[in-house]
């Protein structure tokens, strides 16, 4: 569980610092968003899922 949290925080930064750098609309920002969205989710998922067996 920690090392999706490790990489979601490392994407979010990544994509802020690209932000910054080339615009909040380039390919690059928004290619991370969208990885960012993904592991959010798959986080949200397996939490569910850990809540559920518990």
């Amino acid at each position: 569980m920690e090392e999706i949290l490790d990489r979601i925080e490392n994407v979010r930064k990544e994509m802020i610092n690209i932000g910054l750098r080339e615009g909040f609309r380039s390919d690059k920002t928004l290619k991370l968003s969208k990885k960012l969205d993904d592991l959010i989710l798959q986080y949200q998922k397996s939490n569910i899922g850990e809540k559920q067996i518990s």
